[in-house]
């Protein structure tokens, strides 16, 4: 009993020693993580001082150099507003006869710039700022340099407009080889840099100056503190960079406080980050040392003295629960981390939103079964299904919708194709269906069935939608590949669509041919402006009350060199879907506003109409275009009418909504074209600032005669009297008609009854027989 007593003490003494062993070791481990902690957070927090003063000077030449790039950009796009205007003709009068001065010039980069005509003794003819045409305004003698250049940069000078510094990018006005004139573009110099900084370092905190490199004068700059900069800029972490073609150089620079605080900022969430850390780490040590680490080592103990040994140690420490939990949270982990591997390997292959496979899974399955097809002689049938107006639905009863009846239809489609093939989601609105199938009546039969089960109707949160479907018919051959396959059945899926909708074309080598055609037309589109084989014909409106041309529509064709007149419903599709349009409606627009001014000058008033594209209207240059064309011919923008199609405005982006409403301030005329062959909304027309409607042809050819008038048009022409709109009907080929549409009250009409559309002479020829009988 003695010993025993003695042994149970003397371990009780060694276990204290023990358990005070450990806890030296383990604060002596926690003192070195604090310590190396402490050393390389000093270290890493240096290392961020000094990189963060880098970054703000390497930020600051990037900014310096980006902006500079802006900079050099807007007196490139100056200089050549400048020469353009200078080259122009209809200038050179201005000098002489400032009353037909007719310019409306904005620079849209810097809206208080304006344009000047000036004499050679220095004074101003014209300008589009409304200044004295008297001669009692002057100028400084460096505007006279464009008489030694094609095209300078005046000195600063005080401009007349705003009594403020300003310079001016100058081009001469010439005439057989001596200068009479000049052009200049003026814009003030306190714009510049602040312009820049709004642009360019608002959000980081930037200031810019303009300097003259020459003079190490001050042009321009964004703060008081930034008013004497030099290069550098004093008291700045900043950096300089030359502005191509001038001595100017553009400096940002950024406040050192900000990068300190900046700095500091990092150094304290890396030390709470760093905290948090150690905190975690030692809780883990422990959490460790006592649910795995001890209970480990006492049944290793235990296992090594014996089966009662076992089951005492057991049964002291209560090993095999923790263990078997241990074990349990284990599988736990294992199953979690299959499940979500397999889980990311579903993401990777299927569409998240209606759970079909997506593209690549289904090239994968499709070269799968062909390669099965060639060893077993089978066919395999592609079906590329799109559905019919897709957009619209999503334009104008929302995205969700749209989503619900994807979703719908993927469901249905599911349903009807046979076990065994697969269905995929290729893209946006599109679906593709690839099966083995050797027989063409069981084909026949799967296409009819799939037709009619799209266009069921859709019930959905809002609304009961119908949708149809166009589909694309491919059948595989020795050598295809998926991707020969897919290409093939989206040929045949839109020639669907050009057929007629909701219905299904198979692929054909005529299909390739066409679509390799088509390649064929679009690449020598892009080089049809700068060969000369475009041009414009016009078609007039008519006054239906008068019988009087009011005005004309410009249209544009294209003369192939071998293919001879190509028809504009085959090219222009073409330039739709490639940036050739951007140029070729800056094109349009010059040459309809330069002859609707020659018409002018010749005394014939007609009103110009020009087509306009979805990608125009969307590029976010079209209002620069329309001004350019403006100051270039000198219409009055009034007389300009701009038409867009219903679809266009319903898109209603933000670039949209701010190209309209710099169309409007320009002065020019709202047209929406083909009118009710979309979703026609007085929305729209209540939103944007329109000024005609035109009825399309569809609705025109239905007035076959005066004792059935058509409601359709009726409406139209009252809806849009009602919003105080000019209306215009399209189409025009029968007295009836035009006998109709007068009664209904309807404004202007053009078509074949008055005219087809014509070169510029024979319009003016036409115009001299008016007024034309009705």
């Amino acid at each position: 009993m003695g010993i025993h007593t003695a042994e149970s003490e003397t371990m009780r003494i060694w276990k204290a020693r023990r358990n005070r062993s450990v806890r030296a070791h383990l604060a002596a481990i926690v003192v070195v993580v604090i310590v190396v902690f402490a050393g390389v957070g000093g270290v890493l927090g240096y290392a961020t001082w000094q990189n963060s003063q880098q970054d703000a000077k390497a930020e600051a030449e990037y900014l310096a150099d980006f902006a500079a790039g802006l900079l050099a950009e807007s007196a490139g796009t100056a200089h050549d507003q400048a020469q353009s205007i200078a080259a122009n003709p209809g200038v050179a009068p201005l000098l002489t006869d400032p009353a037909s001065c007719t310019l409306d010039f904005k620079l849209l980069l810097f809206p208080n710039s304006h344009l000047d005509i000036v004499r050679s003794d220095g004074t101003i003819a014209c300008s589009s700022a409304d200044l004295a045409a008297d001669g009692s305004t002057q100028v400084g003698a460096s505007w006279l340099h464009a008489t030694t250049a094609a095209s300078v940069v005046s000195e600063i000078f005080t401009d007349a407009v705003t009594g403020e510094p300003a310079i001016a990018f100058v081009a001469p006005i010439e005439d057989d080889g001596r200068v009479i004139g000049s052009v200049a573009v003026v814009v003030p110099t306190a714009q510049i840099a602040q312009v820049v900084a709004n642009t360019y370092g608002g959000t980081r905190n930037y200031d810019f100056a303009l300097v003259d490199s020459v003079s190490r004068r001050v042009l321009s700059s964004s703060s008081p503190r930034a008013s004497t900069a030099m290069d550098p800029m004093p008291g700045y972490l900043s950096a300089s960079h030359p502005v191509a073609a001038t001595t100017w150089l553009l400096i940002a620079g950024a406040d050192p406080e900000n990068v300190l605080q900046s700095t500091r900022s990092v150094l304290l969430r890396g030390a709470l980050l760093g905290g948090c850390v150690l905190l975690v780490l030692m809780g883990s040590m422990l959490i460790v040392n006592r649910r795995i680490a001890r209970p480990l080592r006492d049944l290793t103990r235990a296992v090594g003295g014996g089966g009662t040994r076992v089951v005492n140690a057991l049964g002291s420490i209560e090993g095999p629960t923790e263990i078997e939990a241990l074990a349990a949270r284990f599988q736990t982990v294992f199953a979690d981390r299959d499940a979500y591997e397999a889980q990311l390997s579903h993401q990777a292959l299927h569409d998240p939103l209606t759970g079909l496979a997506n593209r690549a899974l289904l090239v994968e399955r499709l070269n799968d079964a062909l390669d099965r097809a060639a060893r077993e002689h089978l066919r395999v049938v592609v079906l590329f299904i799109d559905l019919d107006r897709f957009k619209l639905i999503n334009d104008s009863l929302g995205h969700d919708v749209g989503d619900t009846v994807l979703v719908e239809v993927a469901r249905r489609v599911s349903q009807i194709i046979p076990a065994g093939a697969t269905l995929a989601r290729f893209g946006g609105d599109e679906l593709v269906v690839a099966v083995e199938m050797s027989d063409d009546e069981q084909l026949q039969g799967l296409v009819d069935e799939l037709l009619a089960g799209i266009v069921a109707p859709i019930q959905t949160s809002t609304a009961v939608v119908r949708v149809t479907g166009s589909i694309g018919i491919a059948i595989s051959s020795v050598g295809r590949r998926a991707v020969d396959l897919i290409r093939d059945a989206d040929n045949a899926m839109y020639a669907a669509k050009e057929a007629g909708r909701d219905r299904a074309e198979r692929f054909t080598s005529r299909l390739h041919d066409r679509a390799a055609a088509r390649l064929t037309l679009a690449t020598e589109f892009r080089v049809a402006l700068d060969r000369g084989q475009l041009h414009l014909v016009y078609q007039p409106k008519v006054e239906l009350d008068t019988g009087k041309i009011v005005g004309v529509e410009a249209l544009l064709r294209w003369d192939h060199p071998t293919l001879g007149s190509v028809p504009p419903v085959t090219f222009i599709p073409i330039a739709e879907e490639t940036e050739a349009i951007i140029r070729v409606g800056e094109f349009v627009l010059e040459q309809a506003c330069h002859q609707a001014m020659t018409w002018r000058r010749a005394g014939i008033e007609l009103t110009m109409a020009v087509n306009i594209s979805g990608r125009q209207l969307n590029d976010g240059g079209l209002p620069l275009q329309v001004a350019t064309a403006l100051a270039l011919s000198g219409l009055p923008p009034e007389l300009l009418y701009l038409e867009l199609t219903e679809t266009l405005l319903m898109t209603d982006t933000l670039v949209t909504q701010r190209s309209i409403e710099r169309l409007h301030d320009l002065g020019a005329r709202l047209s929406i074209d083909d009118f009710g062959t979309g979703y026609s909304s007085l929305a729209y027309l209540h939103r944007f600032p329109v000024d005609e409607l035109k009825i399309d042809r569809a609705f025109v050819s239905d007035l076959t005669s005066a004792a059935r008038p058509s409601p359709l048009v009726s409406a139209m022409v009252a809806m849009g009297k009602a919003l105080g709109l000019e209306i215009v009907a399209e189409g025009v080929e029968t007295p009836d008609q035009a006998a109709q549409l007068r009664a209904l009250g309807c404004d202007k009409a053009q078509g074949y009854l008055f005219a087809r559309p014509q070169h510029p002479d024979a319009i003016a020829a036409l115009f001299d027989r008016v007024p034309i009988p009705i």
